[in-house]
């Protein structure tokens, strides 16, 4: 996998994990035997906001590889 390539999923990711939050945070209220929407967004949203961080962290550590890289190949290809 490229480095571009993954700059592109990450924010794919983090839109669909945004989606996600939007989508479970607007569940009505459910209350049953076993089952609680409550319980269940109080669950996923911050499993889900904290993958959301990890992915920003791996967004930002690509673009620094991407800029770093960049600072190493230009001088090389000026010299060529």
């Amino acid at each position: 996998l490229k480095i571009k390539n993954s700059k592109a999923l990450l924010k794919k990711m983090n839109r669909d994990i945004n989606d996600s939050i939007s989508k479970i945070s607007c569940l009505p209220k459910i209350e049953i035997e076993s089952f609680s929407s409550e319980v269940l967004k109080a669950e996923l949203i911050p499993m889900l906001e904290e993958t959301k961080n990890r992915v920003s962290n791996i967004e930002y550590i690509t673009n620094n590889m991407l800029a770093i890289r960049k600072e190493l190949l230009e001088p090389v290809n000026e010299t060529m």
